[in-house]
């Protein structure tokens, strides 16, 4: 994830401090992710997601079918 987090900022032509003032987190916490930090808290991780057009999906493995 923190990959794809780092490359579309870069697709995005965006600066970590741009992307955490855009999405209201702190430019460490921008930095965590692209890093990997486990720890990162999810509405931190969302709100990031959210400025980059991407979404967190949970999917169960024994479900097949998508149940949007």
């Amino acid at each position: 994830m923190a990959q794809l987090v780092r490359s579309r900022r870069k697709y995005l032509r965006l600066r970590q401090d741009e992307v955490a003032a855009l999405a209201d987190v702190s430019t460490r916490s921008v930095h965590a992710i692209e890093s990997g930090k486990p720890t990162t808290r999810l509405d931190v991780l969302v709100a990031v997601l959210a400025v980059l057009g991407l979404t967190l999906r949970v999917v169960s493995p024994t479900e097949s079918v998508d149940v949007r």
